[in-house]
């Protein structure tokens, strides 16, 4: 488990994944910056592999705004990443904004930008290397130049977003600069990410509640939606429907590439993802399950994920004029 979390950050370091990932829209895609055209708050927390040892922790907090006047969203995040046993911990500190531009009076574009200032550290003393052991067993001491505890680096991403009341088509290019980031004394860079994303939202009924309260409308809908990831030598493939009965939502998941293998042999069949959550009064609450359908299975425990998302009263331009732009109808399923 050590050698592959050492091998794992200093050859193919692939990033933190969220299976609700549209709960995390500015980690998945920075063009996603203030398409609630509100103020919107969000907590993320993911436990991977719980049981194997110690898990892989995630937490994440953002805050993004749509600025009507300027036609613009910023946003802010703080991430903390621990990974195993070797207390490899990264914390990161992201700025971001986007563009919303009304091509006409069903589409509407919008590109995004993301700085990220990234504080990696990594406690050698729980970390075993191959040249630790020998046939006798564990002999201690390695050769390995460990001249770095700690290591600082800028990283930046961008993307888009295309999207109308139904569909919506995103793209994001993430580690544009492939910043450094090897403790060893080596020149491994991260590899770029290259995600593609896309869905629909099919309303099943609708009606509109009564005004007394800040939830307007009772929604059934289906929203089948598909995410596309590649990164270095890996791939990825997450592709799902949520069902929306609001206040309720539910969701089922699948990640991976059955008709693919590495050159390990292992057929990249990874998750089976069941999700539910509620939504009221500018809250939204959700809880998903990963379970793992490879090899893993028995040995890690699958994966647990929360998300808590809040959003502030109606856009900025409320006593103005009503906003220009229709909301993006991703799976995030918070009403006002």
């Amino acid at each position: 488990m050590f050698i592959l979390i050492i091998n794992a950050y200093n050859s193919y370091a692939q990033d933190v994944q969220f299976s609700q990932f549209y709960n995390a829209p500015l980690y998945l895609n920075p063009a996603l910056t203030g398409t609630s055209h509100s103020s919107r708050a969000i907590l993320n927390y993911r436990n991977q592999w719980p049981t194997a040892g110690k898990p892989f922790i995630t937490y994440a907090a953002s805050f993004d705004h749509f600025f009507s006047r300027y036609s613009s969203g910023v946003g802010l995040m703080v991430m903390q990443n621990k990974e195993g046993t070797s207390k490899l911990k990264s914390t990161e500190i992201s700025g971001f904004y986007s563009y919303h531009i009304r091509l006409n009076e069903t589409w509407t574009l919008i590109p995004g930008l993301q700085a990220t200032y990234v504080q990696q550290s990594i406690d050698y003393s729980k970390v075993i290397f191959p040249d630790q052991y020998d046939d006798n067993g564990f002999i201690g001491g390695t050769s390995e130049p460990l001249n770095l505890s700690k290591r600082n680096y800028f990283d930046f991403s961008s993307g888009g977003v295309l999207y109308s009341e139904v569909f919506w088509f995103g793209f994001a290019y993430h580690h544009i600069n492939r910043p450094r980031q090897s403790f060893l004394d080596d020149d491994s860079r991260l590899p770029s990410e290259l995600n593609f994303h896309a869905g629909a939202r099919i309303p099943i009924a609708s009606s509109e509640r009564g005004r007394s309260t800040r939830i307007k409308y009772k929604e059934k809908s289906l929203t089948p939606s598909i995410l596309y990831k590649t990164q270095g030598k890996f791939d990825q493939l997450d592709l799902g429907v949520n069902f929306l009965l609001e206040p309720l939502q539910f969701g089922i998941w699948y990640r991976g590439l059955p008709v693919k293998r590495y050159e390990s042999g292992l057929n990249n069949a990874e998750a089976i993802i069941g999700l539910i959550g509620v939504a009221f009064n500018g809250f939204s609450f959700c809880y998903s399950y990963d379970y793992v359908v490879s090899r893993l299975n028995k040995r890690t425990g699958g994966a647990h994920e929360i998300s808590l998302i809040y959003i502030f009263g109606e856009d900025d331009s409320k006593g103005k004029k009503k906003t220009k732009y229709k909301r993006l109808p991703c799976p995030s399923f918070y009403r006002k």
